[in-house]
């Protein structure tokens, strides 16, 4: 099953120092949350607390952007307020929170991070990504510095949320995502925003999320690594498989035994 939204939290800005967003409401065990930081300076690196990891960050002129995650442990951690650092920023630095249900509950809950940045452009760009497995949730965090900016919708993407940040020289952010249900190439995309002229700079993140593998399998059938079908049956719908007795496929109803030829 595709991950789905849960929610987000309350985002939060200033123009240097500490930002405080609120984790989502309503978190269960397992959840992702996925926190996302922009600053309108591309000085010092982003800070996180204890339990979160920066798995990607990068900058361009006048704009520095970041996403970290982690776990969520006990529901308890529901609308709890998150510190994120940067130092030496006299512009403004925000941040946030989502949450996602449905990921891969142990390890990273990603296969891939991409990254991107452009400068005087008035677009946000999508990277392309080719999925390994079935049912993912490609998420794209877009940040625009230097001028406020309503965030449009893409061809393939859906915009979940945006805003935008009036605290020091003003900013944007938007989060997108496109559910990918088969293993393939899904082609870059683009959205454009409302600007004030060329002068935006963007710092985008592009991140593939997988559901949870199945249990108990890791080998190959015809070639394949975890194959989503097994004659043509959702192995998430097949009770069991016996390599003597054969297959009990439950919307068939019937045992299919290997051939064996006479004696």
């Amino acid at each position: 099953m595709i991950p789905s939204f849960v929610g987000e939290g309350t985002p939060a800005a200033v123009t240097s120092g500490t930002v405080q967003p609120t984790n989502p409401s309503s978190l269960l065990v397992d959840d992702i949350l996925v926190g996302w930081m922009g600053s309108g300076t591309s000085g010092t690196a982003f800070g996180v607390p204890a339990g979160w990891a920066i798995e990607d960050e990068t900058l361009t002129i006048n704009a520095r952007g970041a996403w970290a995650w982690r776990r969520v442990a006990a529901a308890g951690e529901s609308d709890d307020v998150i510190d994120f650092t940067q130092s030496g920023n006299t512009q403004q630095f925000y941040a946030g929170i989502f949450a996602l249900r449905g990921c891969e509950t142990s390890g990273n809950p990603f296969d891939s991070t991409q990254n991107n940045t452009c400068t005087s452009c008035d677009v946000a760009t999508m990277a392309a990504v080719t999925t390994t497995g079935v049912n993912r949730k490609l998420i794209h965090i877009s940040f625009v510095e230097d001028n406020r900016s309503a965030q449009d919708n893409a061809a393939n993407y859906t915009l979940q949320y945006s805003g935008v940040t009036t605290v020091g020289s003003d900013a944007a952010y938007g989060v997108y995502f496109q559910d990918a249900a088969t293993a393939q190439l899904y082609a870059a995309d683009s959205a454009g925003h409302d600007g004030f002229g060329n002068n935006e700079h963007h710092v985008e993140f592009t991140i593939d999320f997988k559901e949870p593998g199945v249990a108990g399998w890791a080998g190959k059938i015809n070639g394949v690594a975890s194959p989503a079908k097994i004659n043509g049956v959702a192995i998430a719908n097949i009770s069991k498989v016996s390599g003597v007795s054969g297959l009990y496929l439950p919307d068939e109803k019937k045992i299919i035994y290997p051939y064996r030829k006479a004696a």
